[in-house]
């Protein structure tokens, strides 16, 4: 069997090491191609392999040192030394030179080259006049060998950092320019400043090799070898026949050779039936590689990081800004540093219109996910998911019963088992094929009602988990009969999508759309449209947006304004989702040409769910008009909107169509429209009197029209909290208003109460206009107290500037910041500074 050496492979014999040698078989090629190409008596050109860790630098440089050993017309010209992986203790030049007189001994075999170094090191003070003697000493081993130097240096970044005095950096350089006997082959996890910035002694010095994550072939090559080394061809069997199982191997480890030896290990030494806790044991015992790649990161990268980490799916640069509590740019920085290093990958997710980010190492998700889940379910999901995609369809049948067996037998508490049952249900009710799907469905009803209780949720979720199994089953079945069943194509891709099977729901859904065309009878054109507006919600959902807008815009097609209730409906319905993905990637002229004809799929005297959707289509609309400034027209639209519902419309329907203007009419505040806004809210409040954010909304417009209506602002801010009285933004909007009254006490009451119970959701990226309230309060002399506030809120980090230049108003010395965050200190001191005391923003 073949040793193998995770993290230390200089371990390992140069027998073993060629054994194991079984991927960048190319790369290797190459650097023995460019070492061929070096001149006599001409400047080496020197190389620098770049990867994070694990991807194997380490290997691929012993490897090409014990290549260069084995090929005579290299040895007879070149001689290998490699430095150890961490050298701490190179800090000056001397040391350097005097490092790698040591380890010439160890790479030739003569002692008398470390003996030299201990005799400078001992005789000589002077480090200049040691760092002459030690490089002459080399030189003097070229000259009587006739043998020029290989030196292959691991974190030459950790090196270069640790030697702080640039004249070293400089004299190295020069050096290796000078000396033709000398090539410098050097390692480091990402690029560093040393390598691309401008005026440093290293830049653009070396010839970059970057190792990326392997390709299926070489992922393939090294899980066969590992597997034949452990006598489990059936591993191997398993990899040719299923390309698919390999494919997700890569993908979760990022075709990182160190991690993908980790991988086979579960496919290898793992019984199904204690995958989880072979598992578990796998990441513990990676735990301290795990910390010392997170911890060497900066505090905001390592926040980012954690927020990519602890989710599952590839997220939106906005999203882990809110997640890691920090602004859009900060967090767009912090994500494209980690790339550059190597932490993190840029993902475009199939017609998505805007990038995405996961970790590069997916077995990162699975150790954040053991260390730190904040539920069990969330925990226990992710991992079958994960094991399921290891393992495959055919391995989980043989752990699904042993984990029923297991939950019988072992002392799982009832949360646990509720847990497990509702995470492996999904699993099992899909999988049609397992031949004991039904007697475990029963035993698994079974084990809900005596362990659970019978009003549990997970019991009713069984049973519609497998109600869609079922139904799926039902409808390949009548398929299989009767291949062009249309209603058996359709409930097929609706089951499948409501199972979060997208591709293949939408496959089903072709089936039917292909033959359909515009000038179908409204019965058949009905379908059509109600199957393109279905798909196009369901890639909607999955923030496949292009692809939706093309599927509802399709939908539209297939409708005629003079066309039945239902066809106009479903028109509605794939218009306002349009708009939707339109005004997310802000293409509003577009937005308000899907909508020129919408107008003319609705009547006044409709049913109110049609004239519902009136509402909220032309609501759309207003929205795409004033993101261009056509505020009078925005404004017409509304109004227009509001004359589609009755006060006797059932109230849901009003309390939503309120709440569309409620928003609207702040939107109108935004732009300076405070007439408008005011107008669209009374109109809110009419339809709806007891709808809180129309009270609301309607209390900010009227604040925000600076005349002397003050108390009737605080009479509909009032009203708001009284009809909402746990709701954080209705008590900011008092706050304001008793602000601008100069009622300072009673204004910070209600703010502290509103942070209070508003929690996470009541932040300043989420909830703007805090800030605006804060910096009046300090400029009205109430610095301490908005400074407890904040503190009691959480909130010194998320606003770092204000808590800065809050701390500065009150006397305090700031420490070093950086400059973008001092800048922006310095801009609020001034608002500060000129701010009224008795007004807000």
């Amino acid at each position: 069997m073949v040793r193998r050496r995770l993290y230390n492979p200089a371990q390992l014999t140069p027998d073993e090491l060629k054994t194991s040698f079984v991927a960048r078989k190319d790369t290797l090629a190459e650097m023995l191609r460019l070492l061929g190409e070096q001149m006599p008596n001409r400047p080496c050109q020197h190389v620098m392999l770049l990867g994070p860790r694990g991807m194997g630098k380490t290997t691929l440089g012993l490897r090409f040192l014990h290549a260069i050993r084995e090929t005579p017309d290299l040895a007879a010209n070149w001689q290998p030394v490699p430095f150890d992986e961490e050298s701490y203790g190179v800090d000056t030049l001397a040391d350097f030179w005097i490092t790698a007189l040591q380890h010439l001994t160890g790479a030739t075999g003569q002692p008398r080259w470390a003996k030299r170094a201990a005799a400078l090191v001992e005789d000589e003070e002077d480090v200049e006049r040691i760092a002459a003697y030690a490089l002459a000493a080399l030189l003097d081993f070229c000259q009587a060998t006739r043998k020029r130097l290989v030196l292959f240096v691991e974190s030459l970044d950790v090196v270069f950092a640790q030697i702080r005095d640039k004249r070293d950096m400089h004299a190295l350089r020069a050096t290796l320019i000078e000396r033709p006997d000398i090539l410098l082959i050097g390692s480091a996890n990402a690029v560093f400043d040393g390598l691309v910035s401008r005026g440093e002694p290293f830049y653009e010095f070396f010839r970059i090799i970057a190792l990326d994550g392997l390709g299926l072939e070489d992922a393939r090559q090294i899980l066969a070898a590992i597997a034949d080394s452990e006598g489990r061809p059936e591993v191997t069997d398993t990899l040719q026949r299923d390309s698919g199982r390999l494919e997700t191997i890569c993908r979760l480890t990022g075709g990182n050779p160190r991690l993908l030896v980790l991988a086979s290990r579960v496919l290898i030494e793992s019984p199904l039936g204690r995958a989880f806790e072979d598992l578990e044991r796998l990441v513990d015992e990676q735990t301290p590689y795990f910390k010392a790649r997170i911890e060497a990161l900066p505090f905001q990268a390592r926040k980012v990081f954690h927020c990519l980490a602890d989710g599952w799916a590839p997220m939106l640069a906005k999203e882990v800004a809110r997640a890691a509590g920090l602004g859009s740019s900060h967090a767009s920085a912090q994500l494209r540093q980690l790339v550059n290093r190597g932490y993190a990958k840029e993902i475009w997710l199939p017609g998505a219109s805007r990038t995405r980010y996961e970790v590069s190492d997916r077995f990162y998700n699975i150790y954040y996910l053991l260390r730190f889940s904040r539920t069990g379910r969330d925990r226990l999901e992710r991992l079958v998911a994960f094991l399921h995609d290891l393992f495959g369809p055919a391995g989980m049948r043989k752990m699904y019963p042993a984990a029923l067996a297991r939950l019988r037998t072992e002392r799982a508490s009832t949360e646990e088992v509720s847990e497990w049952l509702d995470v492996l249900v999904h699993h099992v009710a899909r999988d049609l094929h397992y031949e004991g799907r039904d007697e475990w469905r029963r035993g698994a009803v079974d084990l809900a009602l005596n362990r659970v209780g019978a009003d549990s949720p997970v019991v009713g979720e069984i049973e519609r988990a497998f109600a869609l199994g079922d139904a799926e089953a039902i409808c390949r079945k009548i398929i299989a009969d009767r291949p062009e069943h249309a209603g058996a194509w359709v409930l097929l891709g609706i089951v499948l999508v409501q199972d979060e099977r997208i591709e293949d729901g939408i496959a089903a859904f072709e089936h039917v759309l292909k033959d359909a065309t515009p000038d179908d009878p409204p019965e058949s054109r009905s379908m059509a449209a109600g199957i393109l507006a279905y798909k196009g919600w369901a890639l909607h959902k999955q923030d496949r947006h292009e692809e939706a807008l093309a599927s509802c815009q399709r939908a539209a097609k297939y409708v005629r304004p003079d066309d039945p209730l239902m066809l106009r409906y479903t028109a509605a319905v794939a218009l306002r989702l349009s708009v939707a993905v339109l005004l997310e990637s802000d293409r509003h002229k577009e937005a308000v040409a899907v909508l020129a004809r919408a107008a003319s799929y609705f009547r006044v005297d409709d049913p109110a769910a049609l004239r519902h959707e009136a509402v909220r289509v032309l609501w759309a609309k207003g929205v795409a008009l004033s993101h261009l400034e056509q505020h009078e027209e925005s404004i017409a639209v509304w109004r227009q909107a509001s004359e589609y519902l009755r006060s006797d419309d059932p109230v849901e329907l009003r309390r939503s169509a309120s709440t569309l203007l409620a928003v609207g009419s702040r939107w109108l505040n935004f732009r300076g429209k405070f007439v408008a806004a005011e107008a669209c809210c009374r109109r809110a409040t009419e339809l709806d009197p007891l709808h809180d954010e129309s009270w609301r909304v309607l209390a900010e417009g009227i604040l925000w029209q600076e005349d002397e209506r003050l108390q009737e602002s605080e009479d509909c801010a009032r009203r708001a909290v009284e009809l909402a009285p746990n709701k954080s933004r209705a008590l900011h909007t008092l706050a304001d208003v008793l602000a601008r009254r100069g009622e300072w006490t009673q204004a910070l009451d209600q703010l502290e109460h509103a942070l209070r119970i508003g929690g996470d959701d009541f932040q300043e990226q989420k909830w703007p206009g805090l800030t605006d309230s804060l910096i009046p309060a300090v400029a009205a002399g109430h610095g301490p107290r908005v400074r407890r506030i904040m503190e009691n809120a959480g909130l010194v980090e998320s606003m770092e500037p204000l808590w800065h230049a809050i701390r500065a108003e009150l006397g305090e010395e700031l420490e070093p910041l950086p400059t973008e965050i001092m800048e922006t200190v310095i801009d609020i001191r001034q608002e500060i500074a000129s701010t009224p005391a008795s007004r807000p923003g």
